[in-house]
């Protein structure tokens, strides 16, 4: 649990409204069964409003973000916000959801958790989490488009809110009980479901469960959200057939995270089929795209032991290679993974036809690869030709990252500072150059502007309280701190207080 800096907040009250924000999270970790407790769709979404919502889910996210559980792949993520955009920016999206303030309130924010289970979810506020597991386990990218739009339906119809609403009347007594069980949730979800009593859990099945209706809901949404993307609905029922043959393969009662949460009837599987049966879907191929081949190369970066069933077909002899160079490059062999690196390089020359991006992902390959083997005059000469010849939009954050490793592994301090500030306001929520420009200014014996930075980093994730610790640390430093720093330190001290102070929690 954080620590309580302003007063005003009861411990009473902060760990209800912890408890409160577990029992969100938990959904997709617990194995319950839903059941027909959310109030009707079409009644108001209860008292909590978008920014009620994004209060609770960043405290999440933040929970998971500073967790071993969080997998960092800006590469992937960037490139499915990216083939998502069309929804988000479509007109007929952005008046269904005007009355809202949807996208105002709360961008859309993807995480991947390293988890091997097939599983995704949503959280208040607007966040989705993806398992490792599902990425690896889909055998077309838009499978995994499919459950994106199912779990952004969730949040558009505000699903979260109704189920908050529905489950108000929980006794603070079982919540009390939760609060460990939910924590262990997260990595051991069967040792959390064993430290609740049966009346409980059975309590829970009741208290936390999306209806049918929410379900049909979302599965109608997210098809129009496919609709959008050009990607045809069939892949929702490919996915879900997938899942169903593994749980058929694992046997009753261990299911797949996904189904578990998402359950798939008859009847749901029925109204699938039927929403897919028109002219404009038939019309949408299932044949393999640029994108798709794209996240075959994505999937390559994955270590070999990550992707089940190991990848066996190869559309190319550049790809086959690729994943050959990242499976050597994984095992920390470093002599093989050269002489892919050079072949690989090789078969990107001779293949002029070749997808831009592609070109590109292997290019950051190889520049990750020279700087983890201690060569940054090499990294930097490929981070050079990118200034001439930049990268895809998408993969523009990833190279700013490596951007800076490189200046960073060589001492150019001045360069450094020039692309960090460009960086955190291109990437203001992506906490890592925050944290680049800390050690950064640790290196340079600057404790006070590092701490600061340390607490911008937190501020970017939505971790308010752990930016007050570093903030009062920048402050505590016994050095010659600029005038203009200690102003800032005070001016971001100030506003957390009267943005903690004022916040009503939904709980009451």
């Amino acid at each position: 649990m954080f620590t309580l800096i302003i007063s005003r907040f009861h411990k009473v009250k902060d760990i209800f409204t912890s408890l409160a924000i577990n029992i969100l999270i938990a959904l997709p970790y617990l194995n319950l069964t839903y059941a027909d407790t959310l109030p009707s769709l079409g009644s108001e979404p209860g008292d909590i409003s978008l920014y009620d919502e994004y209060a609770i889910g960043k405290k999440v996210f933040v929970r998971i973000k500073l967790s071993q559980s969080y997998f960092d792949y800006p590469e992937l993520e960037d490139f499915i916000m990216n083939r998502i955009s069309p929804i988000l920016t479509n007109q007929d999206f952005i008046e269904e959801q005007k009355y809202s303030d949807f996208q105002l309130a709360n961008k859309i924010r993807l995480f991947f958790i390293d988890d091997p289970s097939l599983n995704a979810f949503a959280l208040p506020g607007n966040f989705i989490g993806i398992h490792k597991g599902l990425v690896s386990s889909v055998d077309d990218h838009r499978e995994l488009l499919a459950v994106f739009c199912h779990e952004l339906a969730h949040l558009t119809q505000r699903h979260l809110s109704r189920l908050y609403k529905s489950q108000k009347d929980s006794s603070d007594i079982m919540l009390l009980t939760l609060l460990s069980a939910i924590i262990l949730g997260v990595t051991e979800p069967d040792a959390a479901a064993g430290t609740l009593s049966l009346g409980q859990t059975l309590a829970l099945k009741k208290q936390m469960s999306f209806s049918r209706h929410a379900e049909n809901e979302a599965d109608q949404k997210g098809i129009k959200y496919l609709e959008t993307l050009s990607v045809s609905p069939k892949y929702m029922i490919q996915i879900l057939n997938r899942m169903q043959q593994q749980n058929a393969l694992e046997g009753i009662g261990s299911g797949v995270s996904w189904l578990r949460t998402h359950p798939l009837t008859v009847d749901r599987l029925a109204g699938i089929n039927g929403r897919i049966n028109n002219k404009f879907q038939d019309t949408i191929t299932l044949e393999i795209d640029e994108n798709e081949k794209i996240f075959d190369f994505l999937l390559g970066m994955l270590k070999k032991s990550e992707i089940k069933p190991l990848k066996t077909k190869f559309n190319s002899k550049l790809e086959k290679t690729f994943y050959d160079f990242w499976n050597a490059f994984s095992d920390e062999k470093y002599i093989e993974a050269g002489l892919l690196l050079e072949e690989l390089k090789e078969l990107k020359n001779n293949s002029p036809s070749s997808n831009e991006a592609i070109k590109d992902i292997i290019s950051l390959s190889e520049i990750k690869f020279f700087l983890k083997t201690g060569k940054p005059d090499k990294a930097d000469s490929l981070i050079r030709h990118f200034n001439h010849d930049p990268p895809v939009d998408w993969l523009m954050r990833v190279l700013n990252r490596l951007k800076l490793r490189v200046l960073y592994s060589s001492g150019n301090v001045k360069e450094f500072e020039v692309i960090a500030r460009k960086a955190v306001k291109l990437y203001p929520k992506d906490d890592w150059f925050w944290k680049k420009r800390a050690s950064m200014e640790f290196r340079k014996g600057n404790a006070a502007k590092a701490h600061f930075f340390v607490a911008k980093g937190f501020l970017a994730i939505g971790n308010e309280v752990g930016a007050i610790e570093q903030l009062t640390l920048a402050r505590s430093v016994q050095s010659n701190q600029q005038k203009i720093l200690k102003l800032k330190i005070e001016a971001e001290l100030d506003k957390l207080r009267r943005s903690m102070s004022s916040f009503r929690s939904p709980l009451g």
